[in-house]
């Protein structure tokens, strides 16, 4: 089994990020988009393992 995890892009236009983690711990990140304008939510991707 493995968890979906919605980090943006929910209600919003852009800045989409979507985690699938797996039983194991192995990590896919999805769909990691820009934010067109406004304050920044998420980590840059240099900022994640």
């Amino acid at each position: 089994m493995a968890t979906i995890t919605f980090l943006g892009g929910c209600r919003e236009v852009g800045r989409s990020a979507i985690l699938i983690e797996s039983k194991s711990g192995v990590k896919c990140m999805l769909d990691y988009g820009v934010r067109f304008r406004g304050e920044e939510r998420l980590p840059y991707q240099t900022d994640l393992e």
